[in-house]
């Protein structure tokens, strides 16, 4: 204590003697060493951080919770969605074998027909030529209009 006096002193007969006494923390510090409470203080201070620790761990928790409910009601639906379906097992494997090849027949027309180099153009109605964007025997087919940059 009379080492935090000696330099509250020291700053108070200093250039800027004005300024520590404006700081809370030391007009805090100061009146609970007057007061003789500083152990009181520090349980306090140990007792609100732990307090702290405490409602951010429940915060989490209960947020683990509502995830976790929520992950519930999705599993929940998608199992309704499945008994809906009454799918045997070999229409599953048979929809799955359909899925690959789909997905592999998408990997084919992206090779056989590349995306076009330019974006797609929206034609206003006094436009000269329209660039009709997308994949097929009509790509980049131009109309008898002016295309227009799209906006937005």
């Amino acid at each position: 204590m009379l080492k935090e006096l000696g330099n509250l002193l020291v700053d108070i007969h200093g250039q800027h003697e004005h300024q520590s006494l404006l700081r809370r923390e030391t007009q805090r510090r100061v009146l609970d060493a007057y007061a003789g409470i500083q152990a009181q203080v520090q349980e306090l201070s140990e007792l609100y951080d732990r307090f702290q620790s405490l409602r951010a761990k429940r915060d989490a928790l209960s947020q683990a919770a509502e995830d976790r409910a929520a992950r519930v009601d999705i599993l929940r639906y998608q199992i309704s969605e499945l008994e809906t379906l009454d799918m045997s097992v070999n229409e599953y494997g048979d929809l799955e074998l359909e899925h690959r090849r789909l997905a592999h027949a998408n990997e084919l027309i992206d090779a056989v027909h590349p995306a076009p180099r330019h974006p797609r153009r929206i034609c206003t109605r006094r436009c000269r030529y329209q660039i009709v964007a997308g994949r097929g025997p009509g790509a980049g087919r131009r109309s008898g209009h002016r295309a227009q940059p799209e906006t937005g």
